[in-house]
């Protein structure tokens, strides 16, 4: 399996899981330890995912153990506008961690896996295909909460809703906007790794994905 691959497939499971968690709290209230967690894509494999990426969290068999909103109420998403169907055809993104894992660079979009779907999730991905080191940037709107991953190898920042704050403008022909997020949990090969804070730009022009 190519690097780049390998990489979103990672990424996918990171942050599915971190999502399935926050989201069903009651069914980890009596877990104290690490939990294989195995999301499944509720919408068919291939659906909402991204190009290449299907059910990416059955195949790594590892878990998270549950985040500090797991065991509260559930917090008010941020107020995201709404994006319609469309595919990434161009753009960047600047991302600064500091902490438990530090990272800081430039990557650009990855045309062939970022769109947004018919069902409301956008999935806007950043990588430097040359350079599999540079690092990943992940913004996700809509599965169903809202976050940003930035990764290296097996490393990876992960902040959602109401950890971080969202300032995304939308257009008919681009996407772009800002996340800042004060302290995140890291992961180290699924394992906890700290925390770090993420300050992330971005800006991508798109066009209308017809096919949804």
């Amino acid at each position: 399996m190519p690097q780049g691959c390998r990489n979103w497939t990672f990424i996918a499971f990171i942050v599915t899981a971190f999502l399935v968690v926050a989201a069903n709290p009651e069914l980890f209230s009596h877990i104290g330890a690490l939990t294989p967690v195995a999301p499944a894509n509720p919408n068919g494999p291939g659906d909402d995912y991204g190009p290449g990426v299907q059910n990416a969290g059955n195949q790594n068999g590892q878990g998270i153990q549950p985040g500090p909103l797991a065991s509260g109420a559930a917090p008010s998403p941020p107020d995201i506008p709404e994006i319609s169907p469309r595919l990434y055809t161009g753009g960047n993104a600047s991302a600064s961690v500091s902490g438990d894992f530090d990272f800081s660079g430039q990557l650009a979009v990855d045309t062939h896996a970022s769109y947004t779907s018919r069902h409301g999730l956008s999935w806007i991905a950043f990588s430097d295909p040359g350079n599999p080191q540079a690092g990943d940037i992940l913004v996700v709107f809509g599965e169903p909460e809202n976050s940003v991953a930035v990764s290296t190898g097996t490393t990876v920042a992960i902040g959602r809703d109401a950890e971080c704050d969202f300032d995304i403008h939308v257009t008919e022909s681009s996407v772009a906007g800002s996340v800042s997020c004060a302290s995140v949990e890291v992961e180290r090969e699924g394992q906890p790794g700290g925390t770090s804070s993420i300050h992330l730009e971005f800006s991508t022009t798109t066009a209308p994905n017809d096919d949804g």
